[in-house]
């Protein structure tokens, strides 16, 4: 899970000092249990502001070229640039959050790696102990470990094949950081976060997450929903972010990168990692931008509609839904009211009531107040719940405004001990069940499970049935610890306007009957 927005200002923050020379022990002290804390996520941030320092040389050494450039062609331009203001830019980053923006660079290289040393010693340089302990953390703390998040899926494809011999229908999910190789034909994806993207062949892009995009290499077309302002395209010297608008995209294997604005505006950041500065600017309708890297030049070019996919025959953006994760922004001991338990052993009813927040068994991995928590039917679960007993949890939420059919839901699971059944609006769900015993205990990895149909108008309830199975052989019959922990993504599609149904001949002729009665034996002066 990426780094909480404060942890990483944080962690920017001690490493400046650490840059600056002004690092004292606690410093470094308190970098090391961020990285301790939030393993991978950690050590990854600190690795990415290394390889940025690494290029320095680089950067100060082409500074004044890219600086004249953008000057050039706010001379040249026939009205003045509207250069990106603070509120233009921080209004664009606000939307999405995308980790901390580098405006330091006085670093050192070698003490972001002495650093690194320090806090990740073997572990990050050493493959082979990485891969024992993948699900370990830093000093052999363990990571609960996620699967890869549906980001997109496939709306349209016109004789589209694909490298490596991958196969897509229409309709499929896609998986964040998934690469795809478009050889021939074009392919139109709907991003989660409603964006809609059409790749014409050939064209390599990667899938960072539902609202980042990485092109390669070729050209994609992009128009953006109104709630979903603030999707990014990034190219390896250009980054594109919508403000809510259609534009295009194109990446060259020589380093050239250009955006096309078909319709509304854009934020353009050229050379974004291989600048000391940042220049944004702000295109509108008709214009684009050219950025080679090899000749360290940015020019503007007329926006060339011709060139790209016009307005998309089908515009059905996807749109976020809101479910709620157990626990979300509570505390241990509190009550989830989006969360109820709706049956199970007498001892713990009356039912229905709210779930409860708890720590759960010390096996249970921490919990994560802004990511999802443990819930149970009492705070602790010592010492502990009737042997198989069945609860049922259940939660809520809205599809106004939605159309059922194209809903999709994608929630990642852990329990203690199993879910022996899961339903939406009380239709069974399929799914590949797992168990945890006495002896194996899996809470370390959320297993996913997909909802795909059974989805109505209006309110909409998903029932999870946790069985409590017996302990320890020796002592079936000893109570033990209960637990469900969920994290959700939900998206579908707005319902189409109805229709206005066409007036009857029948009712016509109604009504001109009506007519003729009402005029009849009326003269005309």
């Amino acid at each position: 899970m990426p780094l909480p927005r404060h942890d990483a200002d944080e962690l920017f923050r001690l490493l400046s000092l650490q840059w600056d020379d002004a690092c004292p022990p606690e410093v470094l002290a308190r970098i090391e249990q961020i990285a301790r804390t939030h393993g991978d996520s950690a050590i990854e941030l600190i690795l990415e502001y290394s390889a940025l320092h690494a290029d320095i040389d680089a950067v100060v050494a082409s500074s004044q070229a890219f600086d004249r450039a953008i000057e050039g062609i706010e001379q040249t331009r026939r009205k003045p640039r509207k250069l990106a203001s603070p509120q233009h830019v921080a209004a664009a980053r606000a939307e999405k959050p995308r980790g901390v923006q580098i405006s330091k660079w006085q670093a050192v290289f070698v003490m972001a790696a002495s650093l690194l040393l320090a806090v990740g010693g073997s572990y990050w340089l050493d493959p082979h102990v990485r891969q024992e302990r993948a699900s370990m953390g830093m000093g052999g703390v363990p990571m609960i470990l996620r699967p890869p998040q549906t980001v997109a899926c496939v709306t349209r494809l016109t004789n589209a094949t694909w490298a490596h011999s991958l196969v897509l229908k229409e309709g499929q999910t896609l998986k964040e950081h998934q690469r795809l190789e478009l050889l021939t034909g074009a392919a139109q994806l709907s991003m989660a976060c409603g964006a809609e993207i059409v790749l014409k062949a050939p064209c390599t892009i990667r899938l960072r997450s539902d609202d980042f995009v990485y092109l390669e290499a070729g050209d994609l077309t992009a128009e953006v929903a109104k709630w979903a302002t603030g999707f990014v395209v990034d190219t390896k010297g250009l980054r594109i972010t919508d403000l809510g608008t259609r534009f295009a995209v194109s990446a060259g294997p020589s380093g050239i990168a250009e955006a096309h604005v078909l319709e509304g505006e854009v934020l353009a950041e050229p050379m974004k990692t291989h600048r000391p500065k940042q220049s944004s600017m702000l295109l509108n309708a008709g214009e684009a931008i050219r950025v080679s890297l090899q000749k360290a030049t940015i020019d503007q070019i007329l926006a060339e509609s011709d060139r790209f996919v016009s307005r998309l025959k089908q515009f059905r953006p996807l749109r976020p839904i809101q479910l709620r994760n157990t626990g979300i922004s509570l505390s241990v001991g509190q009550d989830d009211p989006h969360w109820t338990v709706t049956a199970g052993d007498p001892a713990y009813g009356p039912y229905p009531h709210p779930a409860i927040i708890t720590e759960g068994d010390p096996s249970y991995l921490d919990n994560m107040p802004d990511g999802s928590q443990w819930i149970s039917v009492k705070r602790d679960v010592w010492p502990g719940i009737p042997t198989s007993s069945t609860h049922t949890f259940e939660t809520r939420f809205n599809l106004n405004g939605y159309d059922p059919a194209t809903v999709y839901i994608i929630g990642s699971f852990l329990v203690d001990n199993s879910i022996s059944e899961i339903r939406i609006n009380g239709k069974p769900v399929d799914f590949n069940r797992w168990v945890t015993t006495w002896d194996v205990h899996d809470f370390e990895s959320f297993h996913t499970i997909e909802i795909l149909d059974g989805f109505v108008a209006g309110e909409n309830v998903i029932a999870v049935d946790v069985f409590n199975t017996p302990s320890h052989p020796d002592n079936p019959e000893l109570p033990n610890p209960m637990g469900l922990r969920v994290e959700w993504q939900a998206f579908g599609c707005e319902a189409e306007p109805a229709a206005t149904p066409a007036p009857s001949v029948a009712g016509f002729e109604v009504f001109l009957r009506q007519a003729e009665n009402l005029f009849a034996g009326v003269k005309i002066m």
